[in-house]
C-alpha cells in the first residue's frame, strides 16, 4: 500500500527556501489535505503529539492547528525564534517519529516557510 508523500522540510546549506541571512523569527505553515475520513484522526494526532511542546521544543513560540470548516483540510502554523531553531526541530527525531504519524493520515502536504516581516497582538 503507497504511504502519502510528506515534503520534506529544508533543513541546511543554501537551499533553505528562507535564505541564509535569515534573522529572527520564522513561521512554518502546512496545508494538510487528509485521506478521506482520516480529518478527525490527523487533528488528534497532531495535538497529541505536539501538545505542551513549547518550552520542551527549543526555540519554538508556539503553534495553532486549524481545521477548515467544510472539514477538507487542517492548517499547522508554528512559529520558531530562529531559522536555526526550525533546522533543528525538523533535523531531530523527534520531529521524524511525529511525521511517520501523521503520515498515516494525510493525502498530501504543502509545507511553506515563512520570515515574520510584520506582528501585532496575540492569535
Amino acid at each position: 500500500r503507497m504511504q502519502a508523500a510528506l515534503p520534506a522540510p529544508v533543513v541546511a546549506g543554501s537551499t533553505r527556501p528562507f535564505g541564509p541571512a535569515a534573522e529572527g523569527p520564522l513561521v512554518v505553515v502546512t496545508v494538510f489535505t487528509p485521506k478521506v475520513g482520516q480529518l478527525d484522526a490527523l487533528v488528534e494526532t497532531h495535538v497529541d503529539g505536539l501538545r505542551n511542546r513549547v518550552g520542551a521544543i527549543p526555540g519554538l513560540r508556539g503553534g495553532r492547528l486549524l481545521r477548515a470548516s467544510d472539514g477538507s483540510r487542517a492548517v499547522l502554523v508554528s512559529a520558531f525564534e530562529s531559522a536555526l531553531d526550525y533546522e533543528r526541530w525538523v533535523g531531530s527525531n523527534e520531529f521524524a517519529a511525529h511525521r511517520e504519524r501523521v503520515r498515516a493520515h494525510v493525502e498530501k502536504a504543502e509545507p511553506g516557510v515563512f520570515e515574520v516581516v510584520y506582528e501585532s497582538g496575540a492569535i
